[in-house]
């Protein structure tokens, strides 16, 4: 299982290193500093808000009993607006995509094998995409519903397998196995 980002102390220190691009507005918020030289992000350890980071998807120390370094801090969502009253927790959107992408970076940290058939194949600007569905005959065994996964593969990545791609092209309908990597990307990131 590869880390895809990490967090290591350096005396009053946080070092944040890793796959911090798409969440470097977040680390500012939380008061962190990039650090060009070393290609990480720096943030005081005093007062660090430890859930924060591991909703980032930074493992976050833990002490010999399993709790966070810090005291815990409460995990209880509260409203947003500040005329509602009906005590409901309300999420904005972008607090919903952050924690979608928590828990896709946190949960399936790793690559994995899948199986599929290509649907909707188009490329542009040298990246290819398509959507990996289900086959029909596996549709109708396990849900009856048709279950889809948007892929890209990127220009670099295709350029690197064109090689072997001439004997197997990618098409419409042919039913594929792909080694992959689940990411959740932010519209606009």
């Amino acid at each position: 299982m590869a880390l895809r980002r990490a967090l290591t102390r350096q005396g009053d220190l946080l070092k944040l290193s890793g796959d911090t691009f798409s969440i470097k507005e977040d680390l500012k918020r939380l008061g962190a500093r990039f650090d060009g030289s070393q290609k990480c992000w720096f943030l005081s350890s005093e007062g660090v808000n430890w859930k924060s980071l591991e909703f980032l998807g930074f493992i976050v120390p833990q002490t010999q009993d399993g709790a966070t370094e810090a005291a815990p801090i409460e995990n209880k969502v509260t409203a947003e607006t500040p005329d509602d009253t009906s005590g409901e927790a309300v999420w904005t959107v972008s607090k919903l995509t952050q924690y979608v992408e928590a828990v896709f970076r946190k949960s399936l940290a790793f690559d994995f094998w899948i199986v599929g058939e290509i649907s909707s194949l188009k490329s542009s600007g040298g990246h290819v995409f398509f959507e990996l569905i289900e086959p029909e005959q596996e549709r109708t065994l396990q849900t009856g519903r048709a279950a889809s996964i948007p892929c890209c593969l990127w220009a670099g990545k295709f350029r690197s397998l064109q090689e072997k791609l001439v004997d197997f092209p990618l098409a419409e309908g042919i039913k594929i196995k792909l080694l992959v990597h689940c990411d959740f990307r932010k519209e606009g990131s």
